[in-house]
């Protein structure tokens, strides 16, 4: 797979530990820094921003009145995260979030993940009918810069790492003190995210490869995740799917794999391996393609391919070897050699039933 370019429109900001060393706490995240680097921010021409922290509780006054006062001066569209009572909030968050985020973009952060808790799919609608806003912070963030998203569930399409280096990320995860120093041009006319970037914190499993370790586990900040489900929207992409015609060749490459193990001479513990390892190549072959951000193979179809064409061809081997053996014992009858020799011929045995 070629290595993709980094991806020049989204640039992402972490809180880290070396970002809240100065400040006597590390939660909440001080209100005044974030002002700062929001200034910074403004002061050097980005296209919109998107904050993955939840605004829940008061801090200091002074800090929380001077954030809130620059995120609605803010010159370009501002998207922040979003809940509701009920849904990740205690009854005395709920107001505050909504008083401080009244006159803000909204957008919920939350992921769709699988049974194992692997984040694969990008929902865009999270909120109910009454919801302050029912986008995800993804959506919310494209449609604030002019693309919109539809309500469609779809796999996360992930863009696969340069390598396992992360300054090689497609999108390079920077502290946010960082943001000050910067040169403009890096900034300009980007779409910023900004997120918690600390261990233990907003951290979610990923596909392996997402990281440059394809076929092992993984975890990102949620804060990255949001990039890539943001590049996914802005692009139009959908996660590559086998055609139908795949499908079918693989369904039908299955079955005569299955019928050909169980008419082949060979002992019955190899073929009952050989069925036990194609089974195994099967589900291990769409776990690779799935790591690898392949087209999602299909594993039910295929498998029951397998299992009724090897079932089949094991019912047809052992009528065979019955009505051979049967065979066998009729000739060995002096009642047969009589007719046999009465007739001067011999049925072929596939006659006989």
């Amino acid at each position: 797979m070629p290595k993709p370019a980094a991806d020049q429109r989204i640039l992402v900001f972490g809180v880290r530990l070396s970002t809240l060393k100065p400040f006597p706490y590390m939660q909440p995240f001080d209100r005044g820094m974030l002002a700062d680097a929001l200034e910074s921010l403004a002061a050097k021409g980005v296209r919109a921003v998107g904050l993955d922290m939840l605004f829940v509780s008061p801090t200091e006054p002074a800090k929380d009145a001077r954030l809130r006062a620059v995120l609605e001066a803010f010159p370009v569209p501002v998207v922040v995260a979003w809940a509701e009572q009920g849904r990740g909030l205690d009854p005395e968050e709920g107001p505050w979030l909504a008083a401080f985020a009244a006159n803000l973009g909204k957008g919920w952060p939350n992921f769709g993940k699988d049974s194992e808790g692997t984040v694969r799919w990008l929902n865009t609608v999270h909120g109910a009918a009454d919801s302050a806003t029912r986008l995800s912070l993804a959506a919310a963030l494209a449609q604030a810069v002019g693309v919109p998203a539809t309500d469609t569930p779809r796999r996360l399409d992930y863009r696969p790492a340069r390598s396992p280096d992360p300054d090689e990320a497609v999108f390079p995860l920077y502290p946010l003190e960082a943001a000050a120093i910067l040169p403009p041009a890096l900034l300009k006319d980007r779409i910023v995210l900004i997120g918690a970037d600390l261990r233990g914190t907003d951290e979610h499993r990923v596909p392996g490869y997402v990281v440059g370790q394809a076929g092992q586990a993984a975890v990102l900040p949620g804060v990255a995740i949001h990039a890539h489900a943001l590049a996914q929207l802005l692009d139009g992409r959908e996660v590559p799917e086998l055609s139908l015609a795949g499908r079918a060749a693989l369904v039908a490459l299955v079955v005569a794999a299955g019928l050909v193990i169980a008419i082949v001479t060979v002992p019955w513990w190899v073929r009952i391996g050989l069925g036990v390892l194609t089974i195994a190549a099967i589900v291990g072959a769409g776990f690779l393609f799935v790591q690898g951000a392949g087209p999602e193979l299909p594993m039910v179809t295929p498998i029951l391919g397998y299992l009724g064409a090897f079932g089949g061809g094991l019912i047809f081997v052992g009528r065979t070897l019955r009505r051979d053996k049967r065979f066998i014992r009729d000739v060995s009858t002096p009642a047969f050699a009589w007719w046999a020799h009465r007739h001067q011929r011999c049925r072929s045995p596939w006659a006989w039933g």
